[in-house]
């Protein structure tokens, strides 16, 4: 039982860090479309 206790615990942090990482790509690229459509508009 405890060894999958520890299964748990240590898949957790990967799939806390894989919605960062999701979140940090979509969040670039709102960024960059960002940009790029205020310098279409003051073009």
């Amino acid at each position: 039982m405890e060894k999958e206790k520890n299964q748990t615990v240590g898949e957790k942090p990967f799939a806390f860090w894989n919605r960062v990482y999701f979140a940090v790509v979509i969040t670039t690229i709102v960024v960059i479309s960002a940009l790029w459509a205020f310098s279409r508009y003051f073009s």
